[in-house]
């Protein structure tokens, strides 16, 4: 189950008004969006049609493409390397995921610290590598809370 936090989180960025509306995602956009549904199926239960409604809602919904996927990445990846089993335990990788990816958003690609945890470093440079290089510079991209 994911954490009150994750959920607000994951809502933040997934959620915005349609006086910004971003377009239409391209067919292109919807295959990789039906790919990234097809790894994170039991821990994102919302279906297809609500993620390209909520999507195209948004300012940049292709940067939101590359970040479901960059997230979809990360999350098949852990759940290989790492054994993960059980949807519980899955659930809470995804939202320690989405957690971490939010935190890309509003801090930026800054050097983790070294006392942070290990899971988090993990998630946060599986996430970089996913992600476009030049993502971090795009204004769709970065959340700033002011």
């Amino acid at each position: 189950m994911m954490s009150v936090v994750a959920r607000c989180v994951y809502v933040l960025f997934l959620s915005a008004s349609p006086l910004f509306a971003g377009g239409t995602l391209s067919s292109h956009d919807i295959d990789r969006l039906k790919a990234i549904k097809h790894m994170t199926v039991e821990v994102d239960k919302k279906s297809l049609p609500q993620t390209i409604a909520q999507l195209e809602a948004m300012p940049y919904p292709r940067v939101q493409v590359e970040i479901q996927e960059a997230m979809a990445h990360t999350y098949a990846e852990l759940i290989k390397e790492q054994s993960v089993s059980g949807l519980r335990k899955r659930e809470w990788l995804y939202s320690m995921i989405t957690l971490n990816m939010a935190y890309l958003q509003f801090v930026g690609p800054k050097e983790v610290r070294r006392d942070e945890e290990a899971l988090n470093t993990m998630i946060r440079e599986k996430l970089k590598q996913h992600l476009p290089a030049d993502i971090f510079k795009h204004p769709g991209f970065r959340m700033d809370v002011e």
